[in-house]
């Protein structure tokens, strides 16, 4: 029929990244037309198939509606509407004609590339998943609790709600604000399930150190943040967003702007400063040289087979690149031999030969020090060398010829 290549270039449009130019709804929905298109085929075979498709996802479908509702974009578009057209697929067999089995192959192929890759997006960016296991209450409260910590030190705690850059979206903010003039600024990208209602409590740490005011801010699907994250390029884009905002809000100068990404915010914060902000300094805390590379070390592929195959699925975050396109001299690299999560020998970046000794880059290298209980999630504070690490960002803020 004339009609099925347009529903398998559907199914393929709508697992992929065109998908990002529709609607907020549509972005939501579409996932379910392939799932549709492929239990219809269930559906018209023996019905222990269909009967086993339809209660499995009932069952995961059940549960999150009852307990979560549809406050989460990700879970609606993953659970609950594929259930939904599931469903109707087995009231529409008897009314729509049968596709071929070259499309159903087809469509059925797509829709498996689809479920791998939102798996592996999940298992790289677990935030969205721990944003529903912890209620936002108890988030919010933390955020109150940590606010009037501040607050008695004479800090000014404002939050802001920015828009996305194609103004889709709206991304939860947050600016603790030093209670004296400063003309520093500090934009943090967190890690993975890093949530700005916990970076708050720490942020202090970072901030006064350098005596800069500092802007923390939730990824789309994460807090009050709208959306959902279906590649690594929406982490990058999420920060430009929002640097772009307080850049011109503030009048920030650049030369006095310093992105600070731990772990996947270190690639989030390079790819942004090499894109948008050449002029802004850069630390890249605990973070890898491709996101390819960090996924080496917990795939069961060969290396090479993984780095092949990854950015298929979920994209990729070359942080290397970023790094070496970006021309000043104001940036460092933090990294920890012992790290559990950013294998220094499979995936750090300060593996890499120009970060050696004698490397062209070796002066921006930093190793933190000490037995803190974890190598990669603790703060700067809790290794030994915490203040010979400061003293190194400090000097990013001074203003010198590369």
């Amino acid at each position: 029929m004339i009609v099925e290549p347009f529903v398998a270039l559907l199914v393929a449009a709508g697992n992929s990244s065109a998908a990002r130019y529709l609607p907020a709804m549509m972005r939501v929905l579409v996932p379910s037309f392939g799932w549709f298109a492929i239990n219809l085929a269930i559906a018209r075979g023996p019905f222990v198939w269909y009967g086993c498709s339809l209660a499995v996802q009932g069952v995961f479908a059940t549960v999150f509606v009852t307990t979560i509702g549809f406050k989460s974009d990700l879970i609606t578009r993953a659970f609950i509407f594929p259930f939904l057209a599931t469903a109707m697929a087995g009231g529409a067999k008897d009314f729509i004609p049968p596709m071929s089995g070259w499309t159903t192959a087809i469509v059925t192929l797509l829709q498996l590339w689809s479920v791998m890759g939102g798996l592996i997006m999940l298992a790289c960016y677990p935030g969205n998943i721990m944003q529903v296991i912890e209620q936002q209450k108890f988030r919010n409260r933390r955020v109150k609790m940590a606010a009037r910590d501040l607050a008695k030190k004479d800090k000014i705690v404002e939050v802001q709600t920015v828009p996305s850059s194609d103004k889709k979206l709206s991304l939860q903010t947050l600016v603790v604000k030093q209670s004296y003039e400063t003309s520093r600024w500090v934009v943090y990208c967190g890690g993975n399930a890093e949530f700005l209602e916990n970076t708050i409590i720490d942020i202090h740490v970072i901030a006064d150190a350098l005596k800069a005011h500092a802007v923390l801010f939730n990824p789309r699907g994460i807090g009050y943040s709208s959306g959902f994250i279906t590649m690594l390029g929406d982490v990058v884009e999420d920060t430009a967003s929002v640097a772009q905002y307080y850049v011109e809000k503030e009048k920030i100068d650049e030369k006095n702007l310093v992105f600070f990404g731990h772990s996947i915010g270190g690639a989030a914060a390079a790819e942004v400063v090499a894109q948008c902000h050449p002029q802004a300094s850069l630390v890249v805390d605990r973070s890898f040289s491709a996101m390819s590379d960090a996924a080496v070390a917990f795939s069961y592929l060969t290396p090479k087979v993984t780095k092949k195959l990854f950015p298929l699925f979920a994209g990729d975050l070359r942080t290397i690149d970023a790094w070496n396109s970006i021309k000043h001299n104001r940036k460092l690299i933090f990294y920890s031999k012992q790290d559990e999560i950013i294998k220094y020998d499979v995936s750090s970046i300060a593996r890499l030969p120009q970060f050696q000794m004698d490397g062209a880059d070796a002066a921006k290298t930093v190793e933190l020090l000490g037995t803190p209980p974890s190598f990669h999630n603790c703060l700067l504070s809790a290794f030994d060398n915490y203040e010979a690490v400061c003293a190194h960002m400090n000097k990013l803020f001074v203003e010198k010829k590369d």
